[in-house]
């Protein structure tokens, strides 16, 4: 069970591509800094990625205006439970 974090804003990096390629159906992604832009993908998009737990920083999501957004497939987390879910999981991979 591995935890990945993504920083970066889907078309800033080449690293989202090989995260999603390395995620398996155990596995979590966090969305952190400009990484909560893949919330704005379409639909379809993400729905793919729903056998995966997503978690995004709801702050990170506010700072960049984005407070309206409304995503089914992720969930909406502070740091203390980000804290969580690194001690969760046997390891954690920052893709930045």
């Amino acid at each position: 069970m591995i935890l990945h974090i993504i920083n970066k804003a889907p078309d800033q990096s080449a690293s989202l591509s090989r995260c999603l390629d390395c995620l398996a159906p155990d596995d979590s992604l966090v969305l952190i800094e400009d990484g909560v832009y893949l919330l704005t993908w379409p639909p379809a998009k993400i729905e793919s990625l729903a056998k995966t737990n997503i978690y995004y920083l709801q702050s990170d999501v506010k700072a960049r205006g984005l407070a309206d957004l409304t995503v089914q497939t992720a969930t909406p987390i502070d740091y203390s439970e980000l804290v969580e879910l690194v001690c969760s999981h046997s390891k954690s991979v920052s893709w930045f």
